[in-house]
């Protein structure tokens, strides 16, 4: 293995080599499910993700050596941050305002039309009938 263990028994990141002429496997926490994963980068292009992820760092590690020994593994760089979505953020809260707002009227409207029935099916029985 080319990553080094350190003192409380995790493994010291490598530093990442844009310009590698090796084979090397990456290993990143994905940012969707925060599993680990790896990827072989070989030095012909071949680019092969792995089929499952992983509950640790270590765990991706021990899968990426057994399935390419001797390669050298490093932690993928980091992408940078994404810029904040205030747009996308203002119209979210914009479409639930609606929703809970359109709600509210619509529970007002169901309310006043079974009031209305109500009202008008108490004065049906409260009237004589007239018909005989």
């Amino acid at each position: 293995m080319d990553a080094t263990s350190t003192w409380d028994g995790g493994i010291q990141p490598l530093p990442f080599h844009p310009n590698a002429t090796s084979d090397a496997v990456e290993v990143w926490r994905d940012d969707r499910d925060l599993l680990w994963r790896w990827h072989y980068r070989g030095h012909d292009g071949t680019d092969l993700m792995g089929n499952r992820s992983y509950p640790s760092r270590e765990a991706a590690v021990e899968a990426a050596e057994v399935a390419y020994p001797g390669v050298l593994i490093r932690d993928r760089p980091q992408p940078p941050a994404r810029p904040s979505h205030r747009v996308r953020t203002v119209l979210i809260v914009l479409a639930v305002l609606l929703v809970v707002l359109t709600a509210g009227v619509g529970l007002l409207v169901a309310a006043s039309f079974l009031g209305t029935a109500v009202a008008l099916r108490a004065r049906q029985r409260r009237r004589p009938d007239r018909s005989g």
